[in-house]
């Protein structure tokens, strides 16, 4: 059943998202105000229940939860409000957001009233995991910081600065892709691997690094769409440095910025 290979963390992820965006447009309820524990404890009381199907994805929300939630939010920026220095931003803090608005529709029960959030969703599978998507391809979910910035995620940027550094190795000093599997304690397959992220258009680099690229994109669709390189052949990659820059620029600026 794809259902069961579900990926927990994006499913709750979703509905994360699911509910600080309902609040917000609903109730102007920015929970992004609170820490991420007390973000999670109102997150959990607003949800009744949720249901997960192969087309779409159903959330049943407790309305009563709601005044608690806008007492904590009223509470915390009345606090940031008494200090006498500006809050200190929330290092690390991320928030999942969703592009899309599920259906609405209102439910009285002996408990009171009801929200039931409708998204529509396909299963596909994704480096080896089954994730949510929307129906026509698109991601379903983003990450941002409370303010809204995006997040890029830590190990894109990890390999794309390897594949520059790396690169720098192979044409600039001369080294093999032996010599740089040796020092990093990897095998030659890796470095290959990673090697050709140098040689992305700038426009995707850019996206890597400020955290724009689609949630769906993947380090290994990244790679696989790349042309192959021989990354032993060093005359190669000198002879192909203009040529094989997507959309032209140098990207390995990017990393190698004069102090």
């Amino acid at each position: 059943c794809p259902i069961k290979n579900l990926n927990a963390r994006h499913i709750d992820d979703l509905v994360r998202a699911l509910v600080l965006d309902h609040a917000r447009r609903a109730h102007r309820l920015d929970l992004a105000a609170l820490g991420p524990t007390a973000r999670d404890h109102h997150v959990r009381a607003l949800v009744e229940a949720v249901e997960v199907d192969a087309d779409r994805i159903v959330l049943v929300l407790d309305e009563s939860a709601v005044h608690d939630a806008v007492d904590a939010v009223r509470e915390a920026r009345r606090a940031d409000s008494s200090r006498t220095t500006s809050a200190p931003k929330r290092v690390g803090d991320t928030l999942p957001t969703c592009p899309f608005q599920p259906r609405v529709q209102s439910i009285d029960t002996p408990g009171g009233p009801r929200t039931k959030l409708v998204l529509d969703v396909q299963i596909k599978r994704l480096d080896g995991r089954r994730v949510l998507l929307a129906p026509d391809g698109r991601d379903l979910l983003s990450t941002v910081t409370p303010q809204g910035e995006p997040v890029p995620r830590p190990h894109l940027v990890r390999a794309l600065a390897q594949a520059h550094r790396w690169r720098e190795r192979l044409v600039r000093l001369g080294h093999s892709v032996e010599d740089i599997a040796r020092d990093e304690g990897i095998t030659a397959a890796r470095v290959s691997h990673i090697v050709p992220l140098a040689y992305l258009a700038p426009e995707t680099t850019r996206a890597v690094l400020t955290g724009t690229l689609p949630e769906s994109v993947t380090l290994a669709q990244l790679t696989d769409r790349l042309p192959a390189t021989t990354v032993n052949d060093r005359s190669i990659l000198k002879a192909d440095r203009k040529q094989r820059h997507w959309g032209g620029g140098d990207p390995f600026d990017l990393f190698n910025k004069p102090e």
